[in-house]
């Protein structure tokens, strides 16, 4: 398991899926 989304976006999830969730997650802290 991932703690975190930095940790789950960088080390856990490498395909598309997992890092439309990471952009999105991104933009809506921003």
């Amino acid at each position: 398991d991932c703690n975190g989304w930095t940790a789950w976006c960088n080390n856990c999830c490498e395909d598309f899926v997992c890092n439309i969730w990471c952009s999105l997650k991104q933009a809506l802290k921003e």
